[in-house]
């Protein structure tokens, strides 16, 4: 895990949910991202319509499993040094500005 880095949770306990329509294409930076910080658990789903695909990943893949915390991405996130007061704050439901390029 990059220093300096403490996290809010445990990324062993944790997923990573990766919007990744229409092609299940995902930013090589995103994955990098995720195994730097060890998480263990990281999904990609694909549907069209992005309400109806955060509904879907939560009820089929969340809700069932054992993890204790859930990022969602878009598959074009390219994290950087904005991400890092995200994985510190605490609270029941964080969110990160986040400056897209593209």
């Amino acid at each position: 895990m990059p220093q300096g880095d403490k996290l809010a949770f445990d990324p062993a306990k944790s997923m990573l949910l990766i919007a990744a329509w229409p092609d299940r294409l995902v930013a090589p930076e995103l994955i990098i991202w995720a195994m730097e910080h060890r998480f263990r658990h990281i999904q990609w789903y694909s549907k069209r319509y992005v309400e109806c695909a955060y509904n879907e990943a939560i009820r089929r893949l969340a809700l069932p499993s054992k993890c204790e915390h859930f990022i969602f991405a878009d598959r074009d996130v390219r994290p950087g040094p904005r991400t890092a007061p995200f994985l510190r704050a605490e609270g029941s439901l964080v969110a990160c500005e986040y400056p897209l390029a593209n």
